[in-house]
This record gives C-alpha cells, sequence and structure tokens, in this order.
C-alpha cells in the first residue's frame, strides 16, 4: 500500500470521478486506475463502484478511506511541523566526540560560541582518548559529528576541513637548542624525546617525521599537560601543536623549534555521517564555515595566543 494510492482513493471518492480526479492529481486516467486496480488487488477487495453518474465507495472503499484520511492528515501535520522549522529555535541533544585536547586547545571557544547562538540545542560531550575513537563513535552512531585531525577518505565519514595548524619541536629554557629558531633532525635526535601515545594527532606527525627512526624515549604520554611538564623540566624535547603551548611560550618556560628544512602540520576539522540529513549536525557545519570563513584557518608559531577562530 502506498501514499499515493492513498491519495488516488480520496480524490476518487471527493470528486465521484476517474477523469476529473486524475486531472486533480496531474495524472493520466489510466495511471490513476493502475493504482486504485494495484490497492485492490493487494487488499482483495472492490472499493470502487464504477457507476453513473459517478463513482461510488463500497463498504471495502469507505473502511480504507476512513483510514486514510487519518493518515493523510498525520502526514499533512508532519510536513507542517518541518516546513515551518527554519523559523522556529531549534531544540534536541547533539552528541560531539573529540579528544579532551582538541577541546581544551582547539575547539573550546568555538563550540561555547556555538552554544551561545544556539541555546536551546544540548550539545553532550563524549571525551576520547584518541581522534580514530571519535571517528569510530560516529561511524557506531553513539556520536552525531566528531572534532578530528584530517581522516584519509573515508566511506563512511564526510569531513569538513577548518584549518592546520603547525607542529613544533619545543624545548625548556635550559636547553641546549633554546636559543635556536630551527633546527634539523639530526640535532634532535641527539636528545631523548618525550612523545604523544599511537593513533593521537602528534603522534601521526612524530611517526611521519622520524620514520626510520626515534630518539630514545624518554616518557610517553596523551596527557599534553605531562608531555610539557617533562620538557620544561629537561626531561627531553617533544613534537606539539603550536596551539597547545601559547601559555608557555608567553612566560618563557618553553622554546618552539622548527625544523630548518619544511614546516610540519596536520589538518583540522569535524566529522559525521555521509549523508546523513540531521538540523542540529548541520547547523554545527555551518557555524564552524562561517566561523572559519572563505579560506583554512592557519595557526602557526606567529599566531600564538590568538584564538583560532578569532576575527
Amino acid at each position: 500500500m502506498e501514499i499515493k494510492q492513498l491519495r488516488a482513493l480520496r480524490a476518487i471518492a471527493e470528486t465521484g470521478s476517474f477523469s476529473t480526479a486524475a486531472k486533480r492529481l496531474r495524472l493520466t486516467q489510466s495511471a490513476l486506475s493502475h493504482q486504485i486496480k494495484n490497492l485492490e488487488a493487494e487488499l482483495g477487495e472492490t472499493l470502487l463502484i464504477r457507476g453513473r453518474p459517478k463513482v461510488q465507495l463500497s463498504s471495502a472503499g469507505r473502511i480504507v478511506l476512513d483510514a486514510a484520511e487519518r493518515i493523510l492528515a498525520e502526514l499533512g501535520m508532519i510536513h507542517e511541523h518541518f516546513r515551518g522549522a527554519d523559523k522556529r529555535p531549534v531544540g534536541g541533544t547533539l552528541r560531539v566526540a573529540g579528544t579532551s585536547f582538541g577541546m581544551v586547545y582547539l575547539y573550546g571557544n568555538l563550540c561555547e560560541a556555538f552554544m551561545a547562538r544556539h541555546p536551546g540545542i544540548d550539545v553532550a560531550f563524549r571525551a576520547t582518548e584518541t581522534p580514530e575513537e571519535a571517528a569510530r563513535r560516529v561511524e557506531e552512531g553513539d556520536a552525531d559529528v566528531a572534532f578530528i585531525p584530517f581522516l584519509a577518505e573515508h566511506p563512511l565519514l564526510e569531513v569538513v576541513p577548518l584549518g592546520v595548524t603547525e607542529d613544533v619541536f619545543i624545548v625548556g629554557r635550559g636547553h641546549a637548542l633554546a636559543r635556536r629558531r630551527t633546527v634539523t633532525l639530526d640535532e634532535i635526535r641527539r636528545h631523548r624525546f618525550v612523545r604523544f601515545e599511537p593513533s593521537s594527532g602528534s603522534r601521526i606527525v612524530s611517526d611521519r617525521v622520524f620514520a626510520s627512526g626515534y630518539p630514545p624515549i624518554a616518557a610517553e604520554s596523551n596527557d599534553a599537560e605531562f608531555v610539557k611538564r617533562m620538557v620544561t623540566m629537561g626531561v627531553g624535547t617533544a613534537l606539539i601543536p603550536v596551539i597547545a603551548i601559547a601559555r608557555e611560550v608567553r612566560a618563557h618556560t618553553l622554546h618552539p623549534l622548527r625544523l630548518a628544512d619544511h614546516r610540519l602540520s596536520m589538518g583540522f576539522g569535524i566529522a559525521c555521517r555521509r549523508g546523513l540529513r540531521m538540523r542540529t549536525v548541520s547547523l554545527l557545519k555551518s557555524f564552524c564555515l562561517e566561523m572559519r570563513g572563505s579560506d583554512l584557518r592557519h595557526i602557526t608559531i606567529e599566531s600564538i595566543g590568538r584564538p583560532p577562530f578569532g576575527q
């Protein structure tokens, strides 16, 4: 049974004519007759008595029409509700997944501004250990959207790029390299290294940099504050997104170093399931793109201290 068949039955009952009902529904008379014939075949009952001067409902037809009126009225209410949705404040819950690192250093102000613009949306945050876990929550339906580094092409996820953050090596102020602005990879290899745990955005970058082998590992953690503290204490060097060291650079407790031959960076953005039609997610995507602007945000040593999504 299809909605178009119920509409066809109602139109014929109201007009008493196949030809007039067909004109109302903008169908050919044969197409309309075919819809009724299929409906009668499905139900095993004659619904219309074809007589003159007009077509009449059978007893079975009256039962079906009563049900059709209720169904079509409910559908009308649903269409009316969503037709006016753009004019009403949006409510509901938006489930956001992301690492604590990303929320603290990169996305916190963005989410705060989104919540201020849409106070009717209850934003539920789900902290994850790694960006992979955040993406997996979206894949499995445990989250609606995730803040993540750029992923390779993914069959289930749509990624909306927001920006690129520079990754830099950091040393404590008493370190032998603390007076330098750039450093070679060979020089970094001479010192112990504090690295992030596998699957974090920074670990992805450091694995790429040290593809042929890491320096001696002094410590490993996904806690950015722990990593920075170890470097401040002189335990070793580390590679970290520049967004995470603004306070320490201003206080001169950490010193950033670029590689001499090229810059290191990682893209970031938001991810949701492909083809998802959910107004809260659409609003977040639109808001993030509005805050991003026409070009990707570039977070570098030179922009330390500025809000990542400030004007």
